[in-house]
């Protein structure tokens, strides 16, 4: 079986940094930026702006240098530097940005095959603030703390509760998206005691090697479907 590959324009109308990261990977894969005669059609462009008049679908950025500020926090706040001020363990703005333009470029690619199927898809969107807390900050917990498979060591000061924890049969990954989790992961783990003993963001990354061993005899004493079941009920 033969597949043809999708004939596709992306129209970038952004005036956002993702602009220069979009356009140079969209490029590189070989997926033409200008109007072309039987291409599907779809133009990135910024919120509270029109698609341009020739696309059929779009993709709206949430880039604004707001959310970009709002997604440099996002990232600081659960991974301080750990040498000189201002080299954290990802550069911010430069990362989420390419991040940005590869999602845009993925999300680009639903809206095409819907209108090469005949349909007429609603707008897709991307949010850079969204990205740095759903995507690039569970990779960069899995580099910084998964890959030595290994809670926080301490005197690390990269974050709470965070890490691949041993189970009774195997290993799972802990992580908090939010702040306002760690009430839930306390009383998860028969543990209400350390809420109150680790308030703020600060002290339970300061003390994030003491925090595990309070949750890690909880951990060890079940499998890993009850941990992942236990962890996603939304109770």
């Amino acid at each position: 079986m033969t597949f043809e590959p999708l004939p596709l324009t992306v129209l970038v109308r952004t005036r956002s940094r993702v602009a220069t990261p979009l356009t140079r990977l969209l490029d590189a894969l070989g997926i033409a930026t200008e109007p072309a005669a039987g291409n599907v059609t779809v133009c990135v462009h910024d919120e509270g702006d029109e698609p341009a008049s020739e696309a059929g679908a779009s993709v709206v950025l949430g880039a604004t240098d707001e959310a970009f500020d709002r997604a440099r926090r996002t990232v600081g706040a659960r991974n301080p530097p750990l040498g000189p001020p201002g080299q954290g363990l990802l550069p911010p703005a430069g990362h989420i940005a390419t991040v940005a333009a590869a999602g845009a470029t993925a999300a680009a690619r639903l809206p095409a095959l819907a209108l090469a199927a005949g349909d007429r898809p609603g707008p897709a969107r991307i949010d850079v603030e969204h990205l740095a807390l759903h995507i690039i900050m569970p990779v960069v917990s899995a580099l910084s703390v998964g890959v030595m498979r290994s809670p926080v060591r301490p005197p690390s000061r990269i974050t709470y509760p965070l890490g691949i924890v041993p189970c009774a049969d195997g290993e799972v990954g802990a992580y908090q998206a939010v702040p306002t989790e760690w009430p839930r992961f306390c009383a998860m783990i028969g543990r209400e005691d350390l809420v109150e003993a680790y308030p703020t963001v600060e002290s339970r990354r300061e003390n994030g090697a003491a925090i595990w061993e309070a949750a890690a005899p909880w951990f060890r004493s079940r499998p890993v479907d009850e941990v992942v079941r236990i962890a996603q009920d939304p109770g």
